[in-house]
Parts: structure tokens; sequence; C-alpha cells
């Protein structure tokens, strides 16, 4: 049986010369500090103490944030929820924790199609929290409701399953700062425990991305042939965009993300279409969000297997979309199936660099065909009928009142 690993946040100014794995821990996860300041993660098997050296060498040098800081803009904070009552309360008190107080930053729940009125009771816990309803069911029209209800100049987005970080709030003013141009902003996704075998896998195979470099992602991408196709510069548990930018590009694709036959990659679709627009994005380390990994095995094999699908997906969809990028579009997607198989094969033959049973890896193939056999379709055929169902129950809704 796996035993969990201990989640352990230290600042290395604080250690002297090793750090404790916990007793009855397979291993632990580090989240890196200096100063104050997020610099590394990282993730060993070892039940013993922990070397200073081992922990400095996984840190970036200590860089400060900047002397002047630029004012806080007007800022939406949207968390998008579905029945996940419990979640959702621990999220908010982390925001509000964060955030309140701040006259710029205003919080904001979509509820999503909620099945009872659980949701709504969590969110007036919290004087100040605003709560709208999005009676269809997908998390893309949840964020676009976001969208229609915010007028202020940055949307940020974040999971019910997610908590901010105490740096969040400053590592968005220190990327205003600095990169004023940028028309969205990501951040790091480190994990708030890993205490079952699913959370730990994702976590040994990268996690949800947390670097600790800033990076600007532009038109291109030094190393990578391919960009911005599959790129991953953000994810929705931890993302800000300029309201203006996101009006101009549309939105959220309402055929992609979870609740849709796609299952995935609509904030992923979001960062593509924004890139091939000519706009900057900027990644901050800083501005990172701890985050609740899927716990069950049954679940997280149909969420690798839902990342595939959605990925090829909004793939198709641009494929169709723009012919002068088809031939990078196929390329990738050649490339990604090769590396799925492969991977299914390496998990068999045990040749992985890091451990990934083989059933998780055939949902990662099973899902990309899932994709090519035009998921895209059948989620816009799905996207249509939840609107004409909402539109009906509209007018039937506006008939009624005025009788």
């Amino acid at each position: 049986m796996q035993l969990p690993f201990a989640v352990l946040d230290i600042d290395l100014d604080q250690v002297h010369a090793s750090v404790p794995v916990p007793d009855g821990f397979g291993g632990a996860a580090f989240i890196i500090r200096r100063k104050g300041r997020l610099a590394g993660f990282h993730m060993t098997s070892s039940r013993g103490d922990v070397p200073l050296p081992v922990l400095e060498a996984a840190a970036a040098p200590y860089s400060p944030a900047p002397e002047h800081m630029a004012d806080l803009p007007a800022v939406t904070i949207v968390v998008c929820t579905r029945n996940r009552p419990v979640e959702l309360e621990r999220s908010l008190r982390s925001i509000v924790k964060v955030c309140g107080g701040t006259p710029a930053v205003d919080i904001l729940v979509v509820d999503n199609a909620p099945a009872d009125d659980a949701t709504e009771r969590v969110a007036q816990l919290f004087p100040g929290v605003r709560y709208v309803v999005e009676p269809r069911a997908g998390l893309s029209f949840a964020r676009n409701r976001g969208i229609a209800e915010s007028s202020s100049e940055w949307i940020a987005y974040t999971d019910d399953d997610a908590i901010l970080d105490r740096g969040w709030l400053d590592g968005l003013r220190e990327a205003l700062t600095e990169r004023p141009e940028a028309a969205a902003i990501s951040g790091s996704v480190l994990p708030f425990e890993l205490v079952t075998e699913p959370q730990i896998l994702i976590e040994g195979r990268g996690g949800f991305g947390h670097k600790f470099e800033k990076v600007t992602y532009s038109s291109r991408l030094d190393g990578h042939p391919l960009y911005p196709c599959g790129a991953c510069i953000g994810t929705g548990a931890n993302m800000v965009f300029r309201r203006s930018v996101l009006l101009k590009l549309g939105g959220f694709d309402e055929a992609l993300g979870s609740g849709m036959p796609s299952q995935s990659c609509e904030d992923h679709d979001l960062y593509y279409r924004l890139i091939r627009s000519g706009y900057l994005a900027a990644y901050e380390p800083q501005m990172a969000v701890i985050h609740q990994h899927r716990r069950d095995m049954p679940g997280f094999r149909r969420q690798v297997g839902s990342w595939a699908a959605g990925t090829v997906a909004y793939l198709l969809k641009a494929y169709s979309c723009e012919p002068r990028h088809r031939v990078t579009i196929i390329r990738f997607l050649i490339r990604l199936g090769i590396r799925k198989i492969g991977g299914l094969a390496a998990s068999l033959l045990g040749m992985r660099r890091y451990r990934w049973p083989a059933a998780l890896a055939f949902s990662e193939v099973k899902g990309y065909f899932v994709g090519l056999a035009g998921a895209y379709g059948r989620s816009v055929r799905t996207a249509e009928q939840r609107n004409r169902i909402c539109a009906l129950r509209e007018q039937q809704h506006e008939t009624a009142t005025m009788l």
C-alpha cells in the first residue's frame, strides 16, 4: 500500500542542516521559500532527514520583489463550482484571508447547474461575496457567466478545490508591475495534500505546473517548434485575464471543458487563441495556489483521459479554423499520439522514468482517440442544445410573469 507523502512548507532561511520527514510518511514534498518568497518544489521518497544542500539545489536563486509595485487595478476573482460546498467554503476562506479588505478585489461565486441550495448557503457565509447561478451545465458556461457578471479590468479564475497561497495577491501585483503589457497571467499550482496514490502519481509526473522562473509567452517559444500547440501556459485553477481581451476573443469555448463530451481544455484553448491573436501571457511563480488533486483512482483515470481528449478536441477545432497552421497542428497531433501509445508500451514494460500504471496510460490513449473520433463536434451540438433549452425556459418564465 502506498504510504502518504507529507507536504512541508519550509523557508530555507530557517533550515539549519536538514529537514526530517515526519514518521508514518513514505516521503515528502517540499514547498520551498527564500525569505518568504516561493523558490522551488522538491519531492522525495526518502524517509530520513533531507539535507539542506538538496533543498538548496531544488530552489531558484533569491529574487526580491520590485521596490515599487503598481497600484492594483480592479480584479474580480471568479470561483466556478458545482455541488461541492465543503471545498468551496475552504476556497472562499483563503480568498477572503488573502484579499479581504482590498477595495480593488471583487469575489464572485458562479454556481453551475446546482442540485440544491448548499452552494448558495456557503456563499452567504462570506459578506461581500457575490453569488450567481449559471443554469447551463458546463464549466465554460460558468466561466463566461463570470465575464458577463463582472465589470473589472481583470478577471481571475480559481477552482473550488484550490486555495490561494498567502503571496498570491502580491504575486499578481508583481506581474502587473513587471509586465504591464501582458493580457494574461498564470501562476504556480502546488499540492494541498499527497495522501492517495493518484495524488502522488500526478506530482511524480510533474504536477499541474510549478516552475519558479518568470516566463513571458509571445508568438514564439525557443526550443518548441510546434508552440503554441499543446503548450501549458496556465491552468484553470490559477489564471488571470484582461476582461477586454476575453471579450475580444469571445470568451471560453462553451463546447470545451468539464461537463461536455470534449471533457477539458477550455483553458488551454483560450491561451492558444490568445497567443495566436498576438497577445502576451506572463507566468508569475509568486502568484500561486494550493490545489487538492483528485483522490480516487477511478476518477483520476477519467481525468487523465479527459486531458488527452480535450487536447485533441481543441486542436482539431483550431485545424478547421486556421488553414495556415494546419501543418503544425497535424505534426503535433501525430507526435502526441505516438507519445501516448509509446507511453502505454513503456508502462507495460516498466520502462517509464517515473511511476505511471498501465491503466492510466491506457486511459490517455483512449482519450486521444475519443478526441479524434469527433468529441468536439458532439460538444458543439450539446452546447447548442443546452442553449436552446435555456432560452426556452427563459421565454416560458417571461410568459408566466406576464400572465
